[in-house]
């Protein structure tokens, strides 16, 4: 069974990012599945810096309908503005792209559960951060209530075989080591409901100014992976399990 995994594509993104984060190099990456298909293609979020559901959303869609694979799922990102829940059901057909937002998959045929949600950050990765109260209550409060959702996902895939999780932020420090935002790149209570449920894999995004050296690690068992595009080359990540 191979998973390819990726995310970040910020399509649309303005500024001294626009040269990095090209639709050419969106489409390499994607494209580079058609020569070894997978059994599933997994995307960690921040699809398209677009504020609606636009033709250019759309565009980018297109794009994760078309991954050679034979299942599809994502999340979204902090910068997926475009999305709304109700688009769920929109995404999901006629094309096999499942949109997580809390929910779990148990795909019978490879005994493999999948879960996913955003994620969000609390300033555990640096709780001395000089951070105003009001401010880091409220992202305390975002945490909670993704972390909720994922647990709901977990509790629906608990007897697989194999257990994934993908998010777009990261549920532990030791994958973005070096980001000067490590404050906000995730929190470590997911870390803790994912141990708690026997996850063997982990997927997020994000972090894209984290050290080159510490995109892979295994943390209480799991194992954990950066998958941000650009800090791998625009290359999905491909893991045989």
């Amino acid at each position: 069974m191979l998973l390819a995994v990726t995310g970040d594509f910020h399509l649309g993104i303005k500024g001294k990012f626009r040269d990095v984060f090209t639709l050419e190099n969106i489409e390499r990456c994607v494209r580079s599945l058609d020569y070894s298909p997978v059994d599933v293609f997994l995307f960690c979020g921040d699809l398209s810096m677009a504020k609606r559901y636009d033709d250019s959303v759309k565009q980018a869609l297109d794009m994760l309908y078309s991954a050679s694979a034979r299942y599809r799922f994502m999340v979204v990102g902090n910068h997926d503005r475009w999305y709304d829940p109700n688009l769920r059901r929109v995404l999901s057909t006629p094309y096999y792209l499942k949109l997580l937002d809390g929910e779990g998959y148990y795909l019978e045929d490879l005994d493999l559960g999948i879960a996913g949600t955003r994620g969000w950050y609390d300033y555990s990765f640096s709780p001395k951060a000089d951070v105003e109260r009001e401010r880091r209550e409220r992202a305390v409060k975002a945490t909670a209530i993704e972390l909720k959702k994922l647990e709901t996902g977990l509790k629906s895939i608990k007897n697989a075989e194999v257990k994934v999780v993908i998010m777009h932020f990261s549920p532990t420090p030791e994958t973005v080591k070096g980001d000067p935002f490590i404050g906000v790149c995730g929190s470590s209570v997911f870390m803790e409901l994912l141990e708690a449920y026997g996850v063997d894999y982990v997927f997020h995004g994000h972090s894209h100014k984290c050290r080159d050296d510490c995109l892979e690690s295994v943390v209480r068992g799991v194992k954990v992976f950066n998958v941000a595009c650009d800090k791998r080359g625009f290359t999905p990540l491909v893991i045989k399990l």
